[in-house]
């Protein structure tokens, strides 16, 4: 009898032993990354290489597009496939190892063959990305520009400065990539604007591989122009684009505009008189990034009218949110202009700028000063009309320099500025 329990007790711990010794005999794995690689379009992509954790080992895909790397020590890798013309992409995998391999295999392996298929999509380069840059209005220059694709692509940074025009282009991009630009105000980092372009569409690539996408506004509409609301005469000379009342009116915008996509997106333009708020009957023209409305009667002087728009530039097709809606106010030219003669003179009196000679017809005076008597001019006060009461230069230094402008206007804001005055400096 016990010989017999001493015989179980035996053959019950060779079991046992044998049986958690299982996993050992995988004793080592082959790790084996293998896939197919595509185009954007889904279609297999021959010739591509693929280069396993930077250079250990390389291949390149066959007529199908198959690849296959074996030889792989477990832990974590990653494959480079790139072709020429194509972007190149970045995938991680992981091999696991012998005792992970083990605990969910049964057998006697003394090597086992541990697969992982990896299939990278290839964008095709090429593609242009171009857009602007505005900020308050205008176009914003020397802008920093970055466009951000997701960490798998190599490079996935590309940057670009926006011109006079706050233009920029990216090139040699990957034409469907998910991308994230964002635009940085040269002067104040902390104002930036952006914009996602996703592969699903929301970007659209043109015909002749231009990719365009809404314009980047750090603070206001994208398609923009500048006029003045009044109209300006210094020393009897026209300053400024006045509207006389035979006259065309011109609007000059960021880039050029399309009066077919302007019609077909629902824009519209008119010319109309302020008061009554009816619109003026006009034949208008559109020419590169100029639009013209020539009245079909004449206007009437010392009038105010307004252009109410909402136009489309040429990229539109490519892009949305590229409108400026707006309206343009303005004063046709006077019948008469305000008179406004002589040269103020002006002295320095106990501290404070005085007026010796006044200008005829004058309504107010700009005030200037240059704080070192070297620097540029600065206009410090826009209407002072209080002369002939001294105005107080107790804060500046001595050796400031100060002169003064006259200026008039008519109801109708028409403005008229005359002759500077004499300079005078603080002793």
């Amino acid at each position: 009898m016990k010989k017999n329990l001493v015989l179980f007790m035996f053959i019950a711990s060779a079991f046992i032993a044998l049986n958690s010794c299982k996993k050992e005999y995988i004793v080592a794995v082959n790790g084996i990354v293998q896939g197919t690689v595509f185009d954007d379009a889904n279609n297999p992509l021959r010739d591509a290489t693929i280069i396993l954790d930077g250079g250990t080992s390389k291949t390149t895909t066959d007529s199908l597009g198959y690849y296959k790397i074996s030889g792989i020590a477990p832990g974590q890798h990653f494959v480079l496939a790139s072709k020429t013309g194509y972007s190149t992409l970045r995938t991680s995998f992981y091999i696991s190892t012998p005792d992970e391999v083990a605990s969910t295999t049964s057998g006697s392996k003394q090597s086992f063959d541990y697969y992982t298929v990896v299939n990278p999509s290839l964008f095709a380069l090429g593609g242009q990305l171009k857009g602007y840059v505005y900020f308050n209005g205008y176009a914003l220059a020397n802008a920093k520009v970055t466009a951000y694709l997701d960490a798998s692509y190599e490079p996935n940074v590309y940057t670009a400065t926006t011109n006079d025009l706050g233009a920029y282009t990216f090139t040699n991009l990957p034409v469907r990539a998910t991308m994230t630009i964002v635009a940085i105000h040269p002067a104040e980092p902390s104002t930036q604007g952006s914009y996602t372009l996703y592969s699903n569409g929301s970007g659209r690539v043109s015909a002749d591989g231009v990719l365009w996408v809404d314009n980047i506004n750090v603070d206001t509409e994208p398609l923009t122009f500048v006029k003045g609301d009044y109209f300006k005469f210094e020393n009897g000379t026209l300053v400024n684009d006045a509207v006389d009342t035979t006259a065309s009116i011109v609007l000059t915008f960021s880039d050029n505009v399309s009066q077919v996509i302007t019609q077909n997106e629902g824009g519209y333009i008119g010319l109309y008189d302020y008061a009554t708020e009816n619109e003026i009957g006009s034949t208008i023209t559109y020419s590169g990034n100029k639009i013209t409305i020539d009245p079909a009667n004449h206007l009437t002087h010392g009038a105010r009218y307004y252009v109410a728009f909402q136009v489309y530039s040429t990229s539109t097709k490519y892009c949305y949110n590229n409108s400026a809606n707006m309206a343009y106010s303005f004063y046709t030219k006077p019948a008469a202009i305000p008179t406004l003669s002589g040269t103020p003179a002006i002295s320095i009196v106990s501290n404070a700028l005085h007026l010796v000679t006044a200008a005829v017809n004058a309504k107010g005076y700009a005030i200037y000063a240059s704080k070192d008597g070297k620097a540029e001019f600065q206009r410090i006060v826009d209407s002072y009309t209080s002369f002939p009461t001294d105005y107080s230069i107790s804060s500046y230094a001595a050796g400031a320099q100060f002169y003064i402008v006259p200026f008039t206007y008519d109801t109708n804001d028409v403005t008229v500025i005359g002759n500077a005055s004499n300079i005078v400096t603080k002793p």
